[in-house]
């Protein structure tokens, strides 16, 4: 009897996990969604070409949906993607994905405001702040603190709106909200997830934020950890990779 009463409770706590999952209410965590294992595999092997040659094939596939918010989250997504293989493959600039990316999510933002469109709207708006001028960032800052804002209220444990949080109070000048002890308290949790994109995400920026402080020992200990992680990729000791 016990063993059965057992049965029923977790089945209980499993039909309940199910809807909240089916309700968004817990996130399965991945990297970039749809592109978790397309993004592990390219930092696994570090092939550039193929990686690049298989977004404009998700994109092909995608034409031929609707207009609609999932539309435009997924296009954005994979824009986002793409800029991201340009700069840490140092093959040319990302910033017109970036603000394609940036307008796809406001497209997707005019139709539903979601944590996912939230998200890239912040994540690209924030990531052109390398490539634009300092009265853009300060002009901007703003903006791109709302939109965590909006993203952190609909999903409060999502990895990439932690980790779009983190890169921005790294990247931005203090003026703009920059604040580089919170952005190393962050990346410390993104890290303790175990997810090895994460991860190598985030020792991607403390590894550039250490070697702007001339902390060359830490920059050091990252590689290592990083040559662990993807031993296979060719290039992934030059890290940092972003400029």
């Amino acid at each position: 009897m016990k063993l059965k009463s057992n049965y029923k409770i977790l089945t209980l706590l499993l039909a309940v996990v199910f809807l909240l999952l089916a309700a968004g209410t817990i996130d399965a965590q991945s990297y970039r969604h749809e592109l978790d294992e397309l993004a592990m595999e390219f930092y696994r092997f570090g092939e550039v070409e193929g990686t690049l040659d298989e977004i404009s094939r998700k994109e092909e596939e995608l034409e031929d949906k609707e207009r609609d918010h999932d539309y435009y989250v997924q296009m954005a997504e994979l824009e986002t993607f793409r800029a991201e293989i340009k700069e840490v493959a140092g093959i040319e600039s990302p910033r017109d994905n970036y603000e394609r990316a940036l307008e796809l999510a406001e497209e997707a933002l005019e139709i539903e405001k979601t944590y996912r469109a939230s998200r890239q709207a912040a994540e690209s708006l924030s990531m052109l702040f390398d490539y634009r001028s300092l009265f853009f960032i300060i002009r901007n800052a703003g903006q791109a603190e709302e939109y965590l804002k909006q993203a952190q209220e609909l999903a409060e444990n999502d990895y990439m709106t932690e980790l779009v949080m983190a890169n921005y109070y790294i990247y931005a000048p203090e003026r703009a909200g920059g604040d580089r002890d919170r952005a190393h308290e962050l990346f410390e949790e993104i890290k303790a997830t175990g997810h090895p994109v994460f991860q190598l995400a985030a020792m991607e920026a403390q590894a550039a934020d250490y070697l702007d402080r001339e902390e060359k020992n830490k920059v050091e200990e990252i590689r290592d950890k990083v040559r662990n992680l993807f031993p296979d990729n060719p290039w992934i000791e030059d890290i940092p990779l972003r400029d």
